[in-house]
């Protein structure tokens, strides 16, 4: 998916369609589809705790990055940028346990 700007595209169809009804169609079209929630595209996870040494260490559950984090819990994933939820679901965590 790639979001585009519905506005400029409709203004762009009528310039370039020979025939009007074609040109209005067409914004009809796009007038009709869905907007899209900005922050439905932003990807989330989780931080999966796992001890380490004599500390513990900080997964994401989205591209595995560790990090430790000693100074406090990041609410984002430095690498991959998902943003992190609260709870680990239990599936995730039983997965990180068997590692």
């Amino acid at each position: 998916m790639r979001p585009i700007d519905a506005d400029a595209s409709k203004k762009d169809f009528g310039e370039h369609f020979g025939d009007v009804q074609d040109a209005v169609c067409a914004q009809q079209i796009i007038d009709r589809q869905p907007t899209i929630d900005r922050d439905s595209l932003i990807p989330h996870g989780q931080w999966i705790e796992k001890p380490y040494l004599i500390g513990t260490t900080r997964y994401c559950s989205k591209c595995g990055e560790n990090y430790g984090m000693p100074h406090g819990v990041f609410n984002y994933c430095p690498n991959c940028g998902a943003k992190m939820r609260e709870e680990v679901p239990n599936e995730i965590q039983k997965k990180a346990d068997n590692n």
